[in-house]
């Protein structure tokens, strides 16, 4: 119905809409005048056309404007990723020495970054290394653009050194120590809860006796490997069916400087993975495989005896299956040149067990992609020249980004 102005409608109906007398009223006055009120509606449509058009066009803009930021809105929370995809991130977050603090890169200075680089690249598993209690806590409590990190992700890591969820008083005093506690790494597994449910949690140690807290192979600090046991939320019932896998994500450090140890840790983490996947494989009668990952940092450089061993157990580093068919001397260092010094080295990985698309019949698997993403921090752009400042990086290692492709027949 078109709303005329009212002095138009009171010069055209000559008439109160709300008195009943003038409805009898303009019955003959229409009937006299029929004609000439038609081609005076006809008229003032003409001239109104163009402006009755452009309002109507202005309010579809408006609410295709609306729909728009309102998509671009849910685009950051939910990632844009199809229900068959889902991306691995593996991150040594660099523990903080009181050395940090002296180049303004003390994790407050830092922890802003970390969860950011998280939120944006919004991984649905991720691996962290070098991960003190109270960093992962001001992680989890950490606003980003989907809003707290805890309302996204669980985690799951206990205390290298005690087995607990978190650090002891009781250890000697240490450089990580928040409120009292003796802090130190926990090699956390964090996962997207809206996808991915926890069956279990798994934990054991790099050392001669795996189940034994907090030890290692000699060390000051025990080795651990945190492992979460996952089933996919997106799986279930698909093509009308159980999911026919279950999906083991571990994060671990292996130990630095000292081959013989990192040869060591690669058979335990070969007999290991081995033994929890034949007891997986009884207690659910092999009709649900598993598929198994450890990711983290394992100071080693692609060709070393370690990096080798890895590949002979069984191993299989995802960069060599990666859809984008790079060769590993096209991927660019894992760690920062943090001290300046040029001695920087690609040591990060995330590893499949076996192949993983073994152990599930008709079960495809894919790398899609494997990304090297270093993270800038404090305020820090990338030098347009040598001669400017240095940049600062939120950790001395970058993030490695993994994205994997399920496919089922």
């Amino acid at each position: 119905m078109l709303h005329f102005p009212p002095e138009r409608r009171r010069a055209t109906y000559n008439i109160s809409p709300t008195t009943p007398a003038a409805h009898s009223s303009f019955l003959p006055v229409l009937r006299a005048d029929g004609v000439m009120t038609v081609i005076r509606l006809m008229n003032y449509l003409r001239k109104r056309l163009f402006s009755i058009v452009a309002f109507f066009s202005i309010v579809v803009i408006h609410q295709w404007y609306k729909l728009g930021q309102h998509t671009i809105s849910n685009q950051k929370s939910k990632p844009t990723r199809s229900k068959d995809d889902f991306r691995v991130s593996t991150w040594n977050i660099r523990v903080p020495f009181p050395s940090d603090v002296e180049k303004k890169l003390s994790w407050k200075d830092r922890q802003s970054s970390v969860a950011a680089a998280i939120a944006s690249s919004r991984p649905d598993i991720i691996a962290l290394q070098e991960d003190c209690f109270f960093m992962s806590n001001s992680l989890m409590n950490s606003d980003t653009e989907i809003g707290k990190l805890s309302d996204t992700y669980e985690r799951y890591g206990l205390f290298n050194r005690n087995g607990e969820s978190r650090p002891s008083g009781s250890w000697p005093e240490n450089v990580f120590t928040q409120d009292g506690m003796k802090d130190g790494e926990h090699n956390s597994v964090w996962y997207d809860k809206s996808r991915f449910v926890s069956l279990r949690n798994v934990t054991f140690w790099l050392s001669r006796t795996p189940e034994k807290v907090g030890s290692s192979f000699d060390e000051i600090t025990g080795r651990i490997v945190n492992c979460v046991l996952l089933n996919d939320k997106l799986c279930v019932g698909r093509n009308d069916r159980v999911c026919p896998y279950h999906l083991l994500f571990c994060s671990t450090h292996f130990p630095s400087g000292n081959e013989t140890k990192q040869l060591w840790s690669a058979h335990v983490l070969s007999e290991m993975f081995s033994q929890i996947h034949d007891d997986h494989s009884l207690s659910h009668n092999k009709t649900i495989g598993l598929e198994m990952m450890v990711s983290g940092d394992f100071n080693s450089i692609p060709g070393s005896k370690t990096h080798q061993l890895m590949i002979d157990l069984g191993f299989v580093d995802a960069r060599s299956i990666s859809m984008e068919r790079s060769v590993m001397d096209h991927y660019s260092n894992t760690t920062n040149d943090w001290y300046n010094d040029n001695n920087d080295s690609l040591i990060d990985y995330v590893w499949l067990y076996n192949g993983l698309s073994r152990h599930v019949e008709g079960h495809s698997f894919n790398v899609k992609s494997v990304k090297h993403i270093p993270v800038l921090c404090c305020t820090s752009e990338f030098p347009s020249t040598n001669n400017e400042a240095p940049i600062k990086t939120a950790s001395d290692h970058v993030m490695v980004v993994v994205d994997f492709s399920f496919q089922y027949k």
